[in-house]
Formats: C-alpha cells, sequence, structure tokens
C-alpha cells in the first residue's frame, strides 16, 4: 500500500463524520432520509433499481453539499465520480493495518493536512483520486475550524 493511500484513508476515518453531518440535513431537507456513510448516497446513484428522479436529486445534494466545502462545482464532481477508488484505498488500509493506530480518532494534524494538500494538487499518486482527496482536506478544515471556535468558547 503506498504511503499516499494510507494516508488519504486515515483522514478519510477522521472527517467522513463531518460530511455526512452535512449531507444528513440537506437530504432530510430534499426527502431522501439519512446516510450512515458518504458511500452509501454515491452508490445509490448507480443503482440500476433506484428511482431516476431520487437519483436525480440525490445527485444534485452531493453536488451542493461537496460544491460549498470545496468551493467548486469541477471538484465535488471528480469527488462523485472518484469516491470508489477512495473506498478501494480505505478497504485496502484497512485490510493492511487498523487506520489511526495510537491516536485520537478526531486529531488533525495541521502541518499534515497543509503538506497533503500541497501534494494532492500535484502529485502524481493521487490522479484518481484529486477531486474527493480535495473535499476530504476541505471538510478536515471546516472541523478544524468548528474545534478551534468551540475551544474559543471553552475558554470564556
Amino acid at each position: 500500500m503506498a504511503p499516499e493511500q494510507a494516508e488519504l484513508a486515515d483522514l478519510l476515518c477522521r472527517v467522513e463524520f463531518k460530511l455526512v453531518e452535512e449531507l444528513n440535513v440537506k437530504l432530510c431537507e430534499a426527502g431522501l432520509g439519512q446516510i450512515d456513510r458518504v458511500s452509501d448516497a454515491v452508490y445509490t446513484l448507480g443503482d440500476k433499481y433506484a428511482c431516476a428522479a431520487e437519483k436525480e436529486e440525490l445527485r444534485a445534494v452531493l453536488l451542493g453539499v461537496f460544491g460549498a466545502l470545496t468551493g467548486s462545482a469541477d471538484v465535488a464532481r471528480d469527488a462523485v465520480a472518484s469516491w470508489s477508488e477512495v473506498m478501494r484505498w480505505r478497504r485496502r488500509r484497512m485490510a493492511s493495518a487498523p487506520p489511526l493506530l495510537g491516536m485520537p480518532p478526531l486529531l488533525i494534524d495541521e502541518g499534515m493536512l497543509g503538506r497533503l494538500a500541497g501534494r494532492v494538487t500535484s502529485a502524481e499518486a493521487f490522479a484518481p483520486v484529486r477531486g474527493a482527496a480535495q473535499l476530504l482536506i476541505a471538510a478536515a478544515e471546516r472541523v478544524l475550524s468548528e474545534q478551534r471556535r468551540m475551544d474559543g468558547m471553552r475558554e470564556l
């Protein structure tokens, strides 16, 4: 397993809850229920038994939430398209070693995140999942921002 794959899989474990949280708000507003994992929503788009209208509404929600997080509709489309590859990376990571070994699950290292963001845009290893990687980085930045805000409130 390449280090890039492990790094991205670990980041997914740390921030998927944020993506699910934001998706569930919009999915409920659209009357589409809730999900437990991002892959539940993404895989429904390819489900031949799912209603076409529901798939279109689901696609709009995914692209809307992902676009709002990343600031780019193109990155959002790329993230949806490459999500199955990210899940393959995650499965490989889980098979090779437990993720987050010895680390608190919500700990996101800002330095690591900055280095990862720089590499994602240019490293060839991230090419198949570049959009999803950018989405995960944006979600991690949102988590860090919320943690800082909560820490600031505790200090008051």
